[in-house]
């Protein structure tokens, strides 16, 4: 019913006792009713009932416009001292002023929690708390974008207390896939917890990218979930690993959902779209670059990078 007339309206589908209507508009009141009758009378109608379609629903910062970082230790205490020795920078994928950018979360957390206020004679001292090595943000602004001035670069990266620049893998403690994600950063687990209030479902998702493994063999990974409120799964689906290898100039990727079978009635609660950098992770010179011997600054153990920017929800 449009304007409080009915209008005729043909683009459905029959799917076993269901009925999907197509071409609606988003966050809008209608009344439908049906009739089997060629030419139909008023009579001819069932009884009309009524709905109101979900909001076609974005999430902040798909743009990968807004960011910030700082320079905090592991309990999240700013690093006053010795400043122009702390190599690294944390990564923040919202405007911190404004909280209501903050969607997407990442692991940068981790992988910079053994940096610290550097002691310092003439250059740091061990364990190196200010060089990268030790301490590193995986997912971090490039200016590297599909469109507009700044896009995610996902990187994996090693880091740890402990390391040292030796110019190859002899010294690297641990090591990281950078990850972007709808969700927040569990300061006690460490790991991400997935997923930010939705009550909308989409289709599917779209995004920008290009993908430099560093090991040939390596992927990135790239998943969309709903979810209800009990945490249910109720729609899934992951980014196929063959489709997700070398890329050298940014293209455009879709991932499509369905809501079958009981899920189809579910409302939603929660969703969130999930980046990975890679799956390849060995210490070693296949999978990630080393800092030069003796590079007490800036000096990365680098892996794949993955670039990500205009990252939009998709609505049958």
């Amino acid at each position: 019913k449009d304007n409080g007339s009915w209008v005729h309206h043909s683009d459905f589908q029959i799917e076993g006792n269901r009925i999907r209507v197509n071409g609606l508009s988003d966050n809008t009141a209608y009344s439908i009713r049906l009739t089997c009758v060629g030419d139909p009378q008023e009579s001819d109608y069932t009884d009309p009932v009524t709905l109101h379609t979900e909001k076609a629903l974005q999430v902040p910062n798909a743009n990968m416009e807004l960011w910030y970082s700082n320079k905090t230790d592991r309990n999240g205490n700013p690093i006053t001292k010795n400043l122009k020795y702390v190599y690294w920078n944390k990564y923040f994928p919202w405007n911190s002023s404004d909280l209501t950018t903050k969607s997407w979360n990442t692991i940068n957390q981790k992988t910079t929690q053994d940096g610290g206020t550097p002691s310092v004679f003439l250059f740091p001292t061990p364990p190196y708390v200010g060089c990268c090595y030790v301490a590193n943000s995986g997912t971090i602004p490039t200016s590297e974008s599909y469109e507009g001035s700044t896009a995610a670069l996902i990187r994996s990266v090693g880091w740890g207390s402990g390391g040292t620049a030796e110019g190859d893998n002899s010294t690297v403690k641990k090591t990281d896939a950078g990850h972007l994600y709808l969700g927040e950063f569990n300061e006690s687990t460490r790991e991400p917890d997935f997923g930010i209030p939705f009550e909308s479902r989409p289709s599917g998702v779209s995004f920008y990218y290009k993908y430099k493994p560093k090991n040939p063999v390596d992927h990135f990974v790239a998943k969309l979930v709903v979810l209800d409120a009990n945490d249910n799964v109720i729609a899934e689906n992951t980014l196929p690993a063959s489709e997700c290898g070398l890329q050298e100039e940014y293209v455009m990727k879709t991932i499509s959902l369905e809501y079958l079978g009981e899920n189809a009635r579910k409302k939603a609660a929660k969703m969130y779209v999930s980046f990975v950098s890679g799956v390849e992770l060995g210490i070693n010179t296949t999978c990630f670059s080393y800092p030069p011997f003796g590079n007490l600054s800036d000096g990365q153990t680098l892996g794949s990078q993955l670039f990500i920017d205009d990252v939009k929800l998709l609505y049958n």
